[in-house]
């Protein structure tokens, strides 16, 4: 059986034009993929599998980890993986049956709220870092993709510091300590202050989170949002780099 199987998901403001990379297993040949500004289209090229649904499983499990990278590298949300459709054909000795995969949609798909974002467009260059990231067998820090992509799909500022905290903690084994002293080594100039709990410094991190996860005298939860609001770029990018040299 030969065919293609197709999959959009939801994007937040990067345009690409189309573009192929190999399929990275025996029964995929190529993928082609391009971002219209709000959705991402991803189409596998198949051979040589048994059925049609056989198909789907396979391109459902890849499909995620090309939207992980591609979450990373781009450093922007994406949604989870709709299948969008797709023809599988059986080749028999002197005859074609075409047979068409049955649509629907994958369960769990998110869609993505807020206000417009300005439209990114990615040029020849980018274009093609991306495309080579995404052939690559591995990359540092690949197993923290999925969560940094879940956390950027959160259009709420505080949710999403809050799991973008949590990867560094999965990261430091669950120590604030640790997870400190990696922000201060990737940014030595990150404000610290005295923790009220226990008179110990901790970043400016560390006490947002705090913030929010308890209940500390002389606070407002609206002070903190805001205070949150304004570092969430920063941090998301302080988050990324720790990815990337872990």
């Amino acid at each position: 059986m030969q065919g293609h199987i197709d999959y959009t998901a939801d994007i937040d403001g990067v345009i690409f034009d189309p573009f192929e990379i190999n399929g990275r297993h025996p029964y995929v040949e190529k993928i082609r993929i391009e971002a219209t500004g709000e959705k991402v289209k991803i189409r596998f090229f198949v051979k040589g599998l048994a059925s049609p649904e056989e198909a789907h499983r396979l391109t459902q499990n890849m499909v995620e980890e090309i939207l992980d990278r591609m979450a990373f590298k781009l450093n922007v949300p994406i949604g989870s993986a709709q299948y969008s459709g797709g023809s599988i054909i059986e080749v028999k000795k002197s005859e074609t049956n075409s047979i068409k995969l049955l649509s629907g949609q994958i369960s769990g798909v998110l869609v993505l709220k807020g206000e417009l974002s300005k439209i990114r467009k990615l040029g020849p260059k980018s274009t093609e870092n991306l495309k080579k990231d995404l052939e690559k067998e591995d990359l540092p820090g690949a197993q923290y993709f999925n969560l940094f992509r879940f956390a950027l799909q959160s259009p709420d500022p505080v949710t999403r510091f809050m799991f973008l905290y949590s990867i560094l903690l999965v990261m430091c084994g669950d120590s604030q300590k640790k997870v400190d002293k990696f922000i201060q080594k990737i940014d030595p100039n990150v404000e610290v202050t005295e923790s009220p709990h226990d008179g110990k410094p901790e970043t400016i991190y560390t006490r947002l989170r705090n913030e929010v996860a308890h209940r500390r005298k002389n606070t407002h939860p609206a002070k903190t949002r805001k205070e949150i609001e304004g570092t969430l770029p920063r941090f998301t990018g302080l988050v990324r780099k720790a990815i990337e040299l872990s």
